[in-house]
């Protein structure tokens, strides 16, 4: 196989291989649906509950600042609408933003 030199890491970027070791066992043992009253829906939503605590911690924050969305799209599109909520004012980006920035500040307009 031909080395691959990566350059779209606006679109995806390769995860770390411990990252996909945990994900993987979460994913294994606790794929309830945390929005779920059964045993596995509340184990999953223990584990979601736990993984925003520490996540909070380590970004010196608390879990309520902290928000799973699901996808880069989606979280910038709530950023940008949440952040734009707190105080009147002007948006600045540039031209080479990706639609969801575009598309999020013209919906403020």
């Amino acid at each position: 196989m031909a080395r691959i030199i990566y350059l779209d890491h606006a679109a995806t970027t390769p995860t770390d291989p411990e990252i996909v070791r945990g994900f993987a066992d979460r994913e294994l043992t606790l794929f309830g649906n945390p929005e779920s009253t059964h045993a596995l829906g509340r184990a999953a939503a223990k584990a979601h509950d736990e993984a925003r605590a520490r996540l909070a911690r380590a970004l010196g924050g608390k879990p309520g600042e902290v928000i799973f969305t699901g996808g880069g799209t989606e979280a910038m599109g709530l950023a940008i609408l949440g952040l734009a909520g707190e105080t009147p004012g002007h948006i600045a980006f540039s031209a080479v933003e990706h639609s969801c920035v575009v598309e999020a500040a013209a919906r403020l307009v």
